[in-house]
């Protein structure tokens, strides 16, 4: 990349991608490939004009075999398995290449230590994108003065609203709550992060699992949330299994459970968990939940 870096965490020695070098040297060219600002850009390619957007690459079999050296034969069976592992997604085929967009790219796509700290602070709240202070940033450091095109402009704004959008959402779906139950879903989303290589999950996630507690009762997410946290072998659980708690659970049935977990604690002084509290110092960012 002319600008920044890529961001490759050591987990990824357990990847299935670092298995066999040519995959692990292909899928790097794409992330050092990925459209890395926020404003499209057009290029020529073999005579045909091609928009690219953030995280997007341009793909040509023959000629990304010739340059990595790779068989178009390895690079095929790379793609079709980023495809169905959901890793990168198709936007549009031309006669000579074809496009495709890295998902979450902004995980790997680091800016300078300034930018990167405005961006942690996004993370933070489990909000990833630009911040309007990048975005400006961006459109001023790559475009003349006074030469702004109306797309960028457009380009930036829906970036921001949705970045507002998604912070707006979060924060209603809390209202539900009160402070106790919170702290335990806050608690089950510094969890939840120590799933991803990342140890981030993005606003859409967070999202996502505000929206299935929303149907159901406080109790049962109680339940749910608290579950996971005091059983250290449900720690590497994705989001799909806490949603199974709830949905299987009935309100009484919840509300008895905690019950006699909230007795046990009661009966006497109970040891911090120590592997979820070094999952909390590794996470190392606070429970916010937004």
């Amino acid at each position: 990349m002319a600008d920044g870096y890529i961001k490759i965490y050591r987990q990824v020695r357990q990847h299935w991608t670092y298995k066999r070098s040519e995959y692990f040297h292909a899928w790097f060219e794409m992330l050092a490939c990925a459209k890395y600002t926020p404003e499209p850009e057009t290029r020529l390619i073999e005579g045909q004009l091609v928009t690219i957007n953030y995280g997007e690459f341009v793909f040509g079999r023959t000629s990304w075999s010739k340059r990595l050296n790779i068989p178009e034969t390895v690079l095929r069976g790379l793609i079709q398995k980023l495809v169905r592992d959901g890793m990168i997604e198709l936007v549009g085929r031309y006669n000579k290449c074809t496009v495709y967009r890295i998902q979450n790219y902004g995980k790997f796509n680091q800016r300078t230590d300034q930018q990167t700290n405005q961006q942690q602070t996004l993370d933070n709240q489990g909000i990833e994108g630009y911040s309007d202070q990048q975005i400006n940033q961006r459109l001023a450091n790559r475009q003349p003065a006074g030469n702004h095109t109306q797309e960028s402009r457009r380009k930036s704004r829906r970036i921001k609203q949705f970045i507002n959008d998604s912070f707006r959402e979060i924060k209603n779906f809390r209202q539900r709550y009160d402070d106790e139950t919170l702290q335990l879903i806050d608690d089950y989303l510094d969890i939840l992060r120590t799933t991803r290589v990342s140890n981030r999950i993005s606003d859409s996630v967070i999202c996502k699992v505000y929206e299935q507690m929303s149907k159901y009762p406080v109790i049962v997410v109680k339940y749910a949330c608290n579950t996971i946290i005091n059983n250290p072998a449900l720690h590497s659980k994705k989001e799909n299994y806490f949603f199974g708690i709830m949905r299987n659970t009935q309100a009484d049935e919840a509300a008895e459970k905690l019950r006699k977990y909230e007795a046990e604690q009661a009966a006497g002084p109970v040891k911090p968990n120590p592997q979820y509290m070094r999952l909390k110092e590794l996470v190392n960012r606070g429970s916010t939940g937004i």
